[in-house]
């Protein structure tokens, strides 16, 4: 049963815990952040795992559907960012806290090179913060929406990143989406649109999208792998 309620699994469906348990998982530290996902949100349980100490059980609270309004407004000032970065990717967050979080999860940077500083003076709750964060500006670049993709063109030119590239996931785009966001500033976001638009774009332009790929980390991909290229355009 702990398996169900895990919050990381490696297939999907994520298992499902049945629901006459889910009290007495719901009461067990151990389970209760992968319950939270599954339980019905009444107002007594919304309030208490917004309570808990258990950063993981505050996240998973955020990102459940039926998250009451006012609850999700006082998650998004959690101090876990990444409870945070789960009330920005809601569909129902309104604009101004979304932008508000998205802010302060780029503000919050460390002022030098605290993970290889072997003299750091920052105790564990400053470090384990300053990791949580550095997760979190990870998770955020990497951020892909399904809702976003379904609904894309409101977001093409949204002012985040992580919302152009969900948009140019999608199949669906009228041609000048497409060239926006295929000389977007981001090269996550360009080159997402380049992979989604094979049979649209040009050797010239798939050249360009390689030559500015700018991976999140280390890769041996590349843009050229998958884009046509001068030479099999000519039929090298």
């Amino acid at each position: 049963m702990r398996h169900a309620c895990a919050t990381y699994y490696r297939q999907l469906p994520h298992p499902v815990p049945p629901a006459d348990l889910l009290p007495a998982l719901l009461a067990d530290p151990v389970t209760r952040a992968g319950a939270a996902r599954h339980c019905a949100l009444d107002t007594d349980t919304a309030h208490r795992l917004a309570d808990d100490p258990d950063q993981t059980v505050r996240e998973e609270l955020a990102g459940h559907p039926d998250l009451p309004p006012p609850l999700r407004d006082v998650l998004a000032e959690d101090p876990g960012p990444q409870v945070r970065l789960r009330v920005f990717a809601r569909q129902d967050t309104p604009e101004p806290i979304r932008a508000a979080i998205h802010a302060r999860l780029l503000s919050d940077v460390p002022p030098r090179d605290w993970l290889t500083d072997l003299h750091t003076d920052l105790d564990d709750d400053a470090l384990e913060h300053q990791l949580m964060s550095e997760m979190a500006r990870l998770q955020l670049r990497t951020l892909r929406l399904p809702w976003v993709t379904a609904d894309p063109l409101p977001h093409v030119d949204s002012p985040y990143a992580c919302f152009r590239a969900s948009a140019a996931r999608s199949d669906d785009l009228p041609a000048p989406a497409v060239a926006r966001l295929l000389d977007d500033e981001d090269s996550s976001v360009r080159t997402t649109m380049a992979l989604h638009a094979r049979d649209r774009i040009d050797a010239a332009t798939a050249e360009r999208i390689d030559r500015a790929y700018r991976p999140e980390k280390k890769t041996r991909w590349r843009p050229a792998d998958d884009l046509p290229s001068r030479r099999t355009s000519f039929g090298g």
